[in-house]
């Protein structure tokens, strides 16, 4: 048995992913048939496409993660650029931020910004941002967890001051990391 991946066109004129499994037999004329059934396997293909793009990411902080062992001082702002940059290319987005907290913990202020080609930058907005008006997200920072939403108008009604400060700004999505 033989298993093939191809593009099956539909009925209603899409095309679709499919896994085509055949072996060649002898019908009782004696002549050579070709028996086949195929799948759809469009999902496995979207979750394939998934885990490989989360390894790629994962793969990307490691990189990112060996280039800051045993760098001298002067060159942290160009390794910290060079970071966000490489996460602004692998990830599609349009800019990268570094935030550093005060010494307060409730303040933030973004130290380093990379934008891609065309984009302005905003870094001077986002400076000395009093996290106590923002809740939602000083619970996250404070839990040093990861959060990521792909469209801030799906972020919750419990959260309208942050939804505000990122539709000021421009924010069309947002992925934080501790």
């Amino acid at each position: 048995q033989r298993f093939t991946e191809v593009f099956q066109p539909c009925r209603d004129g899409s095309i679709i992913p499919v896994e085509v499994a055949s072996h060649l037999q002898f019908n009782e004329a004696g002549e050579i048939e070709v028996v086949g059934v195929s799948r759809h396997i469009g999902e496995r293909k979207r979750m394939e496409a998934e885990l490989a793009r989360k390894a790629g990411f994962q793969q990307l902080l490691a990189d990112i993660s060996k280039s800051f062992i045993d760098i001298d001082s002067h060159q942290l702002d160009v390794v910290i650029q060079e970071a966000l940059h490489r996460c602004g290319v692998f990830l599609q987005v349009d800019r990268t931020f570094l935030f550093q907290p005060d010494a307060d913990g409730l303040h933030i202020s973004n130290t380093h910004e990379w934008c891609g080609s065309g984009v302005s930058c905003i870094k001077t907005s986002f400076q000395k941002l009093n996290l106590t008006a923002l809740p939602s997200l000083l619970k996250i920072i404070k839990a040093q967890r990861s959060f990521y939403i792909e469209d801030i108008e799906m972020i919750s009604e419990d959260s309208t001051d942050e939804k505000e400060m990122l539709r000021k700004r421009g924010t069309k999505s947002l992925l934080t990391l501790p």
